[in-house]
């Protein structure tokens, strides 16, 4: 194994979970954009909970992997 090896592993990881956020991430969004939760009132109220959680979650999801990735690039 090289040197800089692992960090090359760790910048791969990073990328895999990006590109995993954009697949499964994207397929989340779209898939609660047609709010299969319905449109009566406990509907409305589920998504206003929901929304913010999808949004704080992708959000972090997609700050992990860049994160990861950058670690990798450091340790190189």
């Amino acid at each position: 194994m090289t040197r800089d090896e692992p960090g090359r592993r760790i910048s791969e990881a990073g990328r895999m979970l990006g590109v995993q956020r954009d697949n499964a991430g994207a397929a989340l969004a779209a898939a609660s954009a047609t709010r299969p939760w319905g449109d009566d009132e406990a509907g409305r109220a589920f998504e206003g909970r929901y929304r913010k959680v999808e949004s704080q979650v992708l959000g972090a999801w997609e700050q992990l992997a860049q994160y990861v990735e950058r670690l990798g690039d450091d340790a190189r």
